[in-house]
């Protein structure tokens, strides 16, 4: 007979952790126990609580969920179904390694297609840390891959999926818990930081230029002197973008490098 087991839902988006508590909530055997809205409380309440599984967002602010494993470590780590809009990476990691993911928008047969294996693999009573140890290597191998063969941006539009070249994003600005792309006319949300954008994007030669803009220099058109201090950026597409004073050093280096 099957055992119950206890879950916690980790995830940054209010509306995610309601849908996904109501449909573990229909599963006979998922008991929750509890909800995290970032990757430092997930790590608190994995220690605290020692749920028998996390259904784990990938991408979330500050710390990913792939960061959490790595800091409680596999050894510690319960059972993990991974949780993520996209992730071509992981999601191949996950498919060869047997661990579970469930794509976003998210579906009441695929999470509980999800839980019938976490099930099964509570009452087989094996340890799962060498697959999770063996996924994010590979996660981490692929990652490395990529970002020296073609570095790009997966993002989910509607029913599509786009790979956007860092290379060719023109300007970022701050949405929130996003960041909103701008590449060739078009406009995409993108769940990260600005930090964490400003420094995977500054090798590619972009700059900040305000708090909540990064700028791509190759797309730089002029800047203007504003009369009490500061630039406005021109771009080729014709975007016009303000800066702050505080940033006013990295556009005279800009100008400086490109001189």
């Amino acid at each position: 007979m099957s055992k119950s087991f206890s879950v916690l839902i980790v995830d940054d988006e209010p509306v995610a952790r309601k849908g996904l508590r109501r449909i573990v909530e229909k599963y006979p055997l998922a008991r929750v126990v509890g909800e995290a809205r970032s990757g430092k409380e997930a790590i608190s309440q994995i220690q605290e609580m020692n749920p028998d599984v996390v259904l784990l967002d990938i991408e979330m602010p500050e710390k990913s969920g792939l960061e959490v494993v790595r800091e409680i470590g596999a050894d510690a780590m319960p059972l993990v179904v991974f949780v993520t809009a996209f992730d071509q990476y992981a999601v191949t990691a996950f498919d060869v390694h047997a661990i579970d993911y469930v794509l976003k928008p998210i579906r009441k047969d695929r999470v509980h297609e999800a839980l019938n294996r976490v099930s099964e693999k509570l009452n087989e009573s094996v340890s799962i840390s060498g697959q999770l140890s063996d996924a994010l290597k590979m996660i981490q191998g692929l990652s490395e891959s990529k970002d020296t063969e073609q570095d790009r941006l997966v993002i989910k539009d509607g029913s599509t999926i786009r790979l956007i070249n860092l290379s060719d994003i023109t300007w970022v600005e701050s949405a929130g818990n996003y960041v909103q792309i701008h590449s060739e006319g078009a406009r995409f949300l993108y769940r990260a930081t600005m930090t964490s954008m400003e420094e995977r994007l500054k090798r590619y030669g972009f700059f900040r230029t305000s708090r909540s803009t990064l700028v791509n220099v190759t797309y730089v058109k002029e800047c203007r002197y504003k009369k009490r201090g500061g630039f406005t950026i021109h771009l080729l597409n014709g975007d016009i973008l303000p800066t702050s004073k505080a940033y006013r050093v990295n556009i005279e280096q800009m100008l400086a490098r490109s001189a």
